[in-house]
Formats: structure tokens, sequence, C-alpha cells
């Protein structure tokens, strides 16, 4: 059985080392002999949209709870982790967003452009 092992340089509030993030299992393997604990998911919620499939996970760990972003797309993963102090921000910033693709789509404003 090949195995890898991924440093991560992170915030305190997850793993440092993880051969990847996996949503099925407790225990991943890391290396070849060490093993590290996977915080089990609380809930979970899956958005798929175009080519892509991302998984919002909601998290706890010993430092408390945080938000675990996951994106596919085209065979390949990548995930953001969001201590739960940012989760506040990020909603504002999402609904800034939104509201400004809205206003854009109603007013067609030059200054965002052509989506």
């Amino acid at each position: 059985m090949r195995t890898f092992e991924k440093t991560f340089s992170i915030p305190q509030f997850l793993p440092i080392t993880a051969k990847e993030w996996v949503s099925q299992t407790d225990t991943i393997t890391v290396g070849r002999e060490k093993e590290c604990m996977v915080d089990p998911e609380i809930l979970t919620e899956k958005i798929v949209t175009q080519n892509k499939t991302f998984l919002v996970d909601l998290k706890k760990n010993q430092a408390g709870f945080y938000l675990k972003v996951s994106e596919w797309s085209n065979s390949k993963k990548s995930s953001i982790f969001l201590p739960a102090e940012g989760i506040d921000r990020m909603i504002e910033i999402l609904h800034q967003f939104k509201s400004r693709i809205a206003d854009n789509e109603n007013t067609k404003d030059p200054e965002l452009g052509a989506f």
C-alpha cells in the first residue's frame, strides 16, 4: 500500500499533518506509522453547481467549532477552514456579494461589468 504524507502550516485549531480530510472515518493514516484524528462532522450540507460540488461541514475539536468548506472540481479537491468566530463576518460578506450581484442584474452596474 502506498502512503502519502502532507504537512500543513495551518492554525492551531486543525491537525498539523493529515493524509487527506476524510468525512467517513475518525482516524486516517499519515505517512507509514502515524495516525491523526479527524474531527467528525456535526452538520453537513452539499451544494452542486455547474461542474463543481461543495461540502460545507460544521466540525468541533478541542479549540472549538469551525467550518470546513471543500470543493471538488474535475477530480480535484481543495478545502478551507473557518473558525467559528469568523462565520458571522463571512455571512455578512456573502450577503453583500449576493446583493451586489442582484443589483447588477437589475441595473447592469457598469462598475461590475458583465458576468
